[in-house]
């Protein structure tokens, strides 16, 4: 694969509650349409009082269409 084909992303993580779902359940649930894939590096950022902070990284080892899922899954999954 090349790195035209998997383009990598920054995600911009918008809350305190966000950042613990990405960490600790290893999901984060995108409002947008993005060409997510298995294998895409992802880095983590979050805005603070100085600026944006680099918060890690990650690889996209799943990826689930909204359509593929259910509401009860993803409450669960944060609860």
């Amino acid at each position: 694969m090349q790195l035209e084909d998997n383009p990598g992303y920054i995600l911009r993580v918008g809350s305190d509650e966000w950042v613990e779902q990405v960490f600790q359940l290893k999901k984060y649930y995108s409002g947008i349409m993005r060409n997510w894939r298995r294998g895409t590096p992802i880095l983590l950022a979050r805005k603070t009082g100085a600026g944006d902070s680099f918060l890690g990284y990650g690889v996209t080892e799943k990826v689930e269409m909204l359509w593929g899922i259910t509401y009860k899954s993803v409450v669960n999954s944060i609860v």
